[in-house]
């Protein structure tokens, strides 16, 4: 249902719609929760993530470039082979205890 109302609103939002005053790109962001985002296809993923995801880390594993991202009530990782543009998958989770790896990396804005 969550997939349908994303769709219902990026095509209005495509189309240059507004309701009441509302940008209908923010009902998008309001939307994308865990459960929705994890049903998108990983191009719509990946843009998501860097029009509304904030970032917080970059890591190397072996021969990979992570970056991680907070977005809303969960984080991201995506993936990509050391030096290449293409997204190869995104990791997305909602417990903190998965950001151990990251903890001496991240940026907190503002500090």
């Amino acid at each position: 249902m969550l997939l349908s109302v994303y769709r219902m609103a990026h095509n209005l939002h495509r189309a240059g719609t507004c309701y009441g005053g509302v940008a209908v790109a923010a009902i998008i962001v309001l939307l994308m929760q865990f459960t929705a985002f994890k049903l998108l296809p990983l191009p719509r993923q990946t843009d998501y993530l860097v029009q509304h995801g904030r970032f917080l880390a970059a890591l190397h594993q072996d021969s990979f470039d992570l970056q991680l991202f907070a977005c809303h009530d969960f984080y991201a990782e995506m993936w990509r082979v050391q030096g290449e543009e293409q997204v190869l998958f995104i990791h997305i989770f909602q417990n903190p205890d998965c950001l151990f790896h990251y903890l001496e990396k991240i940026i907190l804005p503002g500090i």
